[in-house]
């Protein structure tokens, strides 16, 4: 796969201009009435309802206790606002709380807002999907029903009411809307039927396990997202002890428990004997492997009505590799890449020569061969090799704190892509699947300029300059995780990972705030996968930890390997750990050697290179995980 694993972003946000531009509203099977964009079937003209009048209103907006988020109390506080400059009338807003509903008055002036306790904002969401929204008065209480099959539809409801009775208001800034009157605004889904396994997919609930972990509540999103993206339906997520018994899918452990799957396999299917089950699942991260696995199969391409009939569900082997057989030798192998700031170049070593390793291959961008330096000077801070299946090549991505950032074709040292960063410390790089680019900033000790910054690739892998920045207290390093289909980041304090949304030009970082985590000790300096296990990852800085992605905990460090100050992890796939730590040998924060240690933690050799004075000792391997 060329591309990251990427989220649809229709569900995001409503905007007027947007839904105005629309043509496919509908009028929903509700008193008729004229509005502008439906016709009157009746030659008497209907009763109206006057809302504000005068600079005065009787009606109350009422909005949700629960399920309260931000674009609802956006949505909620801008129709006051409305209210208060076309009409100079402040409605009260008030939640929807009350001790008994059998209590609440059979008539209110009421303006509900979304999914509210009141049984008319039942009524009308009854059929609604995800995108659609309905506006309506109900004619037994005359409360005034605005709601959507979600968040962002009712919020885009609202700036329909907004847009067609508030800013419309009539001379004395009256606000009025007619007796009975109904609008529902119908989408359209990619899939228009699903019939999964005989039934209809409005019938299943994705169940996780009692005890979910990350990667199992992550993976459930990621199913129940993709669904309501193409369908409109969203489907309920439960714990097993929950579960009502009916049609399911079988995310994480649910699902390998019915099918065993040994480490590093998955299983996605129907189960056996049961064929309203599916089974969508592996162990630690493979259950998001397996649920974007079972996505791209069956549902991101389908259109239309859509059956899909699933065969047994058995295991299967996660393979996440994104390199060409290794003509060069490089994968799986003892080769190490040094930041060499001494000589203001990546420099790889064959650690296996122990402290003979002499240098094997060497680069430096420069100005003539088309690198935009600005700001380079010998601050080499990263060196990471990957593959890049869109470009058919080995590609380098190199940062200096001083400014430059840059990625490489290797061996060639061909420029793929360049640019300046000067006065935001450009650290740790990573290069994507898709071809995008990810930089940590640390700031260079002005915070203001801390952040992330996400490079997106267009269709052919070349890489635009327009970037995205998100804050990060004290950026320091970024890595790939692709059986997750996740970048994680690292600040000072912080783990925060992120999910890409959107494909080539318009991809964005969105972040996953169920897989983030704050660091034992305070100075995270070094992000690195760990060789052999998915599921971890080395956090050096202050100290050495481990981190454990799907529990989100952390662990010591094996044996002596962990100290202060420590500028670069890692580990080659026979357990041996290299650890780099700043000796100021040249300058400040570098060093002129590294430390081997065996895989319980154990010293075995140091190795010293007179002539060079680096920064990070990066494995040199194209695998992510």
């Amino acid at each position: 796969m060329t591309r990251c694993c990427c989220r649809d972003t229709r569900h995001k946000a409503w905007g007027i201009f947007a839904l105005l531009m629309t043509v496919c509203m509908l009028l929903g099977a509700c008193t008729p009435v004229n509005t502008g964009d439906g016709e009157t079937t009746s030659d008497e003209p209907p009763a109206m309802i006057f809302l504000a009048a005068g600079g005065a209103t009787e009606y109350t907006i009422i909005r949700p206790e629960k399920n309260y988020g931000d674009l609802l109390k956006d949505a909620v506080n801008g129709l006051r606002a409305a209210f208060k400059e076309y009409t100079a009338a402040e409605p009260e807003v008030i939640e929807d709380w009350v001790k008994d509903v059998s209590e609440l008055p059979a008539q209110a002036k009421e303006i509900l807002i979304g999914g509210t306790n009141r049984a008319e904002s039942a009524a009308a969401l009854e059929g609604l999907k995800a995108d659609d929204f309905c506006i309506r008065v109900d004619a037994a209480s005359g409360r005034i029903v605005i709601v959507g099959g979600s968040d962002a539809a009712t919020a885009g409801a609202v700036e329909y009411f907004i847009e067609h009775f508030v800013r419309t208001a009539a001379d004395g800034g009256a606000v009025e809307i007619s007796e009975g009157f109904c609008y529902t605004f119908a989408a359209d889904y990619t899939i228009t039927r699903l019939t999964l396994c005989g039934h209809d997919i409005g019938e299943y609930e994705i169940v996780i396990p009692d005890s979910a972990n990350r990667d199992e509540k992550y993976a459930s999103l990621l199913i129940a997202a993709a669904i309501t993206d193409k369908t409109g339906i969203t489907l309920p997520v439960v714990a097993e002890k929950k579960a009502s018994g009916g049609p399911a899918i079988l995310t994480g452990r649910t699902a390998t428990g019915a099918v065993p799957c040994a480490e590093g396999e998955f299983c996605i299917g129907g189960e056996r004997g049961g064929a309203a089950s599916v089974l969508v699942g592996g162990d630690k991260g493979r259950a998001v492997a397996a649920a974007r696995a079972f996505i791209e199969r069956y549902i991101s391409g389908a259109s239309g009505e859509v059956s899909i009939e699933l065969t047994e569900a058995t295991a299967e082997k996660y393979s996440p590799a994104m390199y060409p057989d290794d003509a060069l030798g490089i994968v799986g192998g003892t080769r190490v890449a040094l930041a060499d700031q001494k000589n203001a170049a990546c420099v790889v070593v064959d650690i296996a020569d122990g402290s003979n390793a002499k240098a094997l291959w060497s680069f430096a961008p420069t100005t003539g061969e088309g690198f935009n330096t600005s700001g380079y000077g010998n601050r080499i801070d990263e060196c990471r090799l990957r593959y890049s299946e869109v470009l058919g090549t080995y590609v380098l991505g190199i940062t200096s704190s001083s400014g430059c950032i840059a990625v490489a074709e290797y061996p060639s040292g061909k420029r793929v892509f360049s640019t300046s960063a000067p006065g935001y410390g450009p650290h740790s790089i990573e290069y994507l699947p898709c071809g995008a680019v990810a930089v940590a900033c640390s700031g260079n000790g002005d915070e203001s300029k801390a952040c992330v910054r996400f490079y997106p690739a267009d269709a052919d892998g070349k890489i635009v300059k327009q970037y995205q920045s998100i804050a990060l207290e004290g950026a320091h390093g970024v890595i790939w995780d692709d059986v997750r289909g996740v970048l994680w980041t690292l600040g000072t304090k912080k783990i925060i990972a992120f999910e890409v949304v959107g494909e080539g030009e318009e991809a964005k970082l969105s972040e996953i705030s169920l897989y983030g985590a704050s660091i034992p000790k305070s100075g995270g300096h070094d992000i690195s996968a760990v060789m052999g296990d998915s599921d971890k990852m080395w956090i050096g800085g202050a100290n050495i930890v481990l981190f454990d992605k799907s529990s989100g905990s952390f662990s010591d460090a094996p044996g002596s390997v962990s100290t202060g100050s420590v500028k670069c992890i890692g580990n080659l796939d026979d357990g041996r750990m290299i650890r780099t730590v700043a000796a100021n040998v040249y300058a400040a924060h570098d060093t002129d050697r590294f430390l081997l240690f065996d895989a319980q933690g154990n010293m075995l050799s140091e190795v010293v290179f007179p002539t060079r004075a680096f920064y990070k000792a990066r494995l040199f391997d194209p695998r992510y995980t």
